[in-house]
């Protein structure tokens, strides 16, 4: 899993090739999330939901408001 520590930001790993690197051997990005809620949230969807549903629910607002998403400004 890919978090960012960034306040106005979140991940988008398809901007440099590493990211996409990354996503092709099974790197998730976290979307808005902050790695500490990553961490958090992936320890509570393993242990709540069947292996197969762990990215969809991962990246499901499942509690309101620990999926975040943040508008980039340019």
């Amino acid at each position: 899993m890919m978090a960012s520590q960034c306040i106005g930001g979140s991940v988008n790993m398809n901007v440099y090739s590493t990211g996409r690197e990354l996503q092709s051997i099974g790197v998730l990005p976290a979307e808005g999330m902050l790695p500490e809620v990553a961490y958090v949230k992936s320890m509570y969807v393993l242990a709540n939901y069947p292996e197969e549903r762990f990215a969809e629910a991962l990246l499901t607002d499942l509690r309101g408001g620990e999926v975040i998403q943040r508008e980039v400004q340019l």
